[in-house]
């Protein structure tokens, strides 16, 4: 089986290393990953709610040197106390800013280049 030939790895992948993204589908039946057929209700189920497809692709209108992947913009509340953040991902890196302010809670690497 395919999934017999997984490693895992502990450190960072560059993203230009990541030949493909598959999604096993059934037992030995692998399709390539579509995030809103195989992500967007997983990461709903987990308290992600990402913008919709057409508002991603309006974002990456915009001159971007990387854009946007699917599902790469959230809102997370990770418990009930906690206050809602929004989340950018980009290949290199990560913004969390609060929705209730707009102030930064958290960045890594090179989040909007």
């Amino acid at each position: 089986m395919k999934h017999d030939t997984w490693y895992v790895n502990t450190g960072k992948l560059p993203p230009d290393r990541i030949l493909s993204v598959e999604y096993m589908e059934k037992p030995d039946v692998y399709v390539p990953y579509d995030f809103e057929l195989h992500g967007r209700r997983q990461l709903e189920k987990n308290g992600l709610f990402c913008i919709t497809a057409s508002e991603n692709n309006e974002l990456n209108t915009d001159e971007l040197n990387t854009p946007y992947l699917p599902g790469s913009i959230c809102v997370i509340c990770p418990h009930p106390d906690a206050p809602p953040a929004i989340i950018f991902r980009k290949p290199r890196g990560i913004l969390v800013l609060s929705v209730n302010n707009g102030k930064k809670l958290q960045e890594e690497g090179s989040a909007l280049s």
